[in-house]
This record gives C-alpha cells, sequence and structure tokens, in this order.
C-alpha cells in the first residue's frame, strides 16, 4: 500500500451519496451543521453552482468542481446567481446544475485524524475529464450500497484517496498526517511508522532513514506536523489498537502487544488517555456499522 493507502487503512473514512439534484433557477439546498466527524461534500456534475457557508464568501462551483465541509459546517447551495439576484459569474455554465451530494464520516471521534487535517474548506477545481468521469462514478457506485458494506467502506476509500490526490496536486498548506505524506525529506519516517506502528522507533533511527541528523529532522518534522514524532507515532498505535478492538481480537493483552506495549495495563492506561474510553468499552460501544 502507498502512503494514502496505509493513512486510508488506520483512519477509515466512511461515505455515502445522499442525493442526486438537477436544481433548476429557484431550487436551493439547504443544510444544517452535521456533528462532529461528518465532512459533506458536493460534486457538479453539470452546469454551474453556488455554494453559500456560514461565515464565508460564496464559492461559485463550475462543471467538474467539488467542495467538502470538513468541519460540517451548515452551508446552502443554489444555481449561480440565485443566492443573491446576479446572474452567473462570467466562464460559468447557466445550465441548471446536476449535483451529487454526500458525507465522509469518521468511524468514531478518535479516528477522525485524517479529517481533522483537512481545513475546514477543501476546494477542488475541476482537473483531467478522466479523473472527473472516476469521480463520478465511484459517487454514483456509492449511491447504490447501502453503506455498511465492504464494498462500500472500499468505495469510500478510494473516493477519499482520490479526492486527497486531487487536492494535495493543487499544492493547498497542509498540517498534520497530511503535511508529513507532502514533505519528501520526512515521508520515509511516516513509512516506517506506518509499516509498524508497534516496533521500536527511535528519533535517530528516523532520522536515518530521511538522511537527516536528529536535530533538523526533529526541527522539520515539529514545523510540518505540529508535533513531536512521539505524539504522531502514538496516534498511529492508538489507531491500530481500535482497528483489532474493532475486529474482534479477544485478547486486548494481544492487541497490546502488538501496538507496542509490554504490559497490558500500561497499553489500558494510555489508550484511555488518548480516546477517553477504556479498550474494553470501546469495544463494546462502538457502532456496528464502523465495524
Amino acid at each position: 500500500m502507498n502512503t494514502l493507502s496505509q493513512l486510508l487503512y488506520l483512519h477509515p473514512v466512511h461515505s455515502a451519496l445522499d442525493t442526486r439534484c438537477a436544481l433548476d433557477a429557484r431550487a436551493r439546498i439547504e443544510r444544517p451543521a452535521e456533528a462532529g466527524g461528518v465532512a459533506p461534500y458536493h460534486l457538479v456534475a453539470a452546469g454551474s453552482a453556488q455554494i453559500h457557508i456560514a461565515g464565508e464568501p460564496s464559492i461559485c462551483l463550475g462543471a467538474g468542481d467539488l467542495v467538502v465541509l470538513a468541519r460540517g459546517q451548515a452551508h446552502a447551495i443554489a444555481a449561480c446567481g440565485d443566492m443573491s439576484g446576479q446572474s452567473a459569474a462570467p466562464g460559468l455554465s447557466a445550465t441548471p446544475p446536476e449535483i451529487l451530494c454526500g458525507q465522509f464520516r469518521s468511524g468514531h471521534a478518535a479516528s477522525s485524524a485524517l479529517l481533522c487535517a483537512l481545513p475546514a474548506i477543501v476546494l477542488i477545481r475541476a482537473s483531467s475529464p478522466r479523473r472527473l468521469a472516476d469521480i463520478t462514478a465511484l459517487m454514483r457506485m456509492l449511491g447504490e450500497q447501502d453503506g455498511s458494506g465492504a464494498t462500500a467502506r472500499h468505495l469510500a476509500s478510494a473516493l477519499f484517496s482520490m479526492l486527497l490526490d486531487a487536492w494535495l496536486e493543487q499544492g493547498p498548506h497542509v498540517t498534520g498526517l497530511l503535511a508529513l505524506m507532502a514533505e519528501p525529506k520526512l515521508r520515509p519516517a511516516l513509512q516506517k511508522m506506518l509499516a509498524h506502528p508497534g516496533a521500536d522507533c527511535s528519533i535517530d533511527q528516523m532520522a536515518a532513514a530521511c538522511h537527516l541528523s536528529r536535530s533538523t529532522f526533529l526541527r522539520i518534522f515539529r514545523h510540518a506536523s505540529g508535533d513531536a514524532p512521539a505524539e504522531v507515532l502514538l496516534g498511529l498505535r492508538m489507531a491500530e489498537a481500535r482497528l483489532r478492538l474493532a475486529r474482534g481480537e479477544r485478547s486486548i493483552g494481544r492487541i497490546a502487544e502488538a501496538v507496542g506495549y509490554q504490559s497490558e495495563s500500561a497499553f489500558n492506561k494510555a489508550f484511555k488517555r488518548h480516546t477517553g474510553i477504556a479498550p474494553g468499552k470501546y469495544r463494546r460501544d462502538l457502532p456496528h456499522a464502523f465495524r
């Protein structure tokens, strides 16, 4: 798996296609704010539209443009010009828009690291016709799923990965895990942590993998991610533990060992400190749809 695939494996993102709308000149979709860990997205498949996000300037979207609201902000969508009476912006189609609307969801508040790493508004402008066709096809395939099966999970990961690739190609400022992935100098360290989250991985080993001195590695790492390497590694270990708990592995002691802890009690304390809940309770309370 490449780095993004590995991150999605540890931080799964679920998705569903809610609606497919063809708006006339007066139609308007109103969406309230979503709960934490829910990120609505809208793809303009044809025509042009305008999205108004609470507290933000309106954004005009052309065919192939997509927007993800990573914080679940309240918003409204209409044909361009409908919200304030103006005509469509130059260069945008006056054709009534067709919009595919869905949402990404993290499996648990503690597993939303990738969504949290995104800015509040992710705007992806139309790129190649081939990519637009692939994204549209994935979204429509998601619309045919009930959202709870393995096929839906794989489609959601593929869609999220494709959107991130398209967004990162635009050269946005990124933080957290995405910043580590986007920084070529640090990518070997992230790959080393992702390959075996439970293995011993010292700062010196990570710096050597990146061909950097210890001091330079620490400076670049903290500047890119905002965290120390030990904190990032802890997050990856806890993500691996959540996956194993969700799959129903019976022995918490074995899970502790797999993610780098020599004692079950040390793991229990670290897991509760990181997620706010004990491992056993996490496994019991996890919704079936996210297992």
